[in-house]
C-alpha cells in the first residue's frame, strides 16, 4: 500500500506536470494511475496490456495522452537513505534502489512499447529530482540551449546511460519540446 506522503506527492506532481505542459493553463491533464500501476503489472504477468495504466501517471485528456503513451512515469517519495554514489562504491551485490527503479522502468517500456521513462523522486528533506535516458535528455537540452548550468549526473548502467537532474531545472525547459518529440512519434 502506498504511503500517504507518496500519494500526496503523486497528486501534486500530476498537477505540476499538467500546468507545465499547458504553460499554467490547466492542472487536470494527468492523475495517478489505477493503484499506481499495480493493475497493469498484474495483467502484464498474464501477457495482457492495460491502456494508459503502466507506471504511476495516466492521462486524463487527448492532449496529454502522448506523454503517457510514449513515456513511462514513475514517482517515488521517501527513500531518505538512497545514495546515488552507492551505485559506484557499494560493495554489496544487491541492486541499488535507483538502479532497481531503472531496471523496472526498462522492463515496462519494453513490454508496452513506450519510448522512454521518467523517474521522479523526492527524498525526505531534499529537492525532487528526475531521471531519464540520456537520449531524451540530449533532445530536450539541444532545444533548450539557452539554459546554461544545468547540473546533472550521468550514470552508465548495464543497459543505457541515464541522467539525473533537479526537477526544478526540468521545469525550466520549454514543454513544447517534449510535446513535439511525443507528437512526432504518433
Amino acid at each position: 500500500m502506498k504511503s500517504k506522503k507518496g500519494t500526496k506527492f503523486e497528486r501534486s506532481f500530476c498537477k505540476l506536470l499538467s500546468l507545465w505542459i499547458t504553460e499554467q493553463g490547466r492542472d487536470d491533464l494527468f492523475w495517478r494511475s489505477t493503484t499506481s500501476g499495480a493493475r497493469a503489472t498484474v495483467r502484464a504477468k498474464q501477457g495482457k496490456k492495460t491502456k494508459d495504466s503502466h507506471g504511476d501517471i495516466m492521462s486524463m485528456s487527448k492532449f496529454s495522452e502522448p506523454f503517457t503513451r510514449l513515456y513511462h512515469w514513475e514517482l517515488k517519495r521517501g527513500y531518505s537513505g538512497m545514495d546515488v554514489l552507492a551505485i559506484i562504491d557499494l560493495k554489496s551485490k544487491k541492486p541499488n534502489t535507483l538502479l532497481g527503479w531503472v531496471e523496472k522502468a526498462l522492463v515496462s517500456i519494453a513490454f508496452t512499447g513506450q519510448r522512454d521513462f521518467f523517474i521522479v523522486f523526492k527524498r525526505d528533506r531534499k529537492d525532487p529530482c528526475i531521471c531519464m535516458m540520456e537520449r531524451t535528455y540530449d533532445k530536450l537540452y539541444r532545444k533548450n540551449l539557452s539554459l546554461k548550468w544545468i547540473y546533472k549526473i550521468i550514470i552508465q548502467t548495464d543497459h543505457i546511460p541515464i541522467i539525473i537532474m533537479k526537477l526544478e531545472d526540468f521545469w525550466k525547459w520549454d514543454p513544447k519540446t517534449l510535446f513535439r518529440i511525443s507528437r512526432r512519434s504518433k
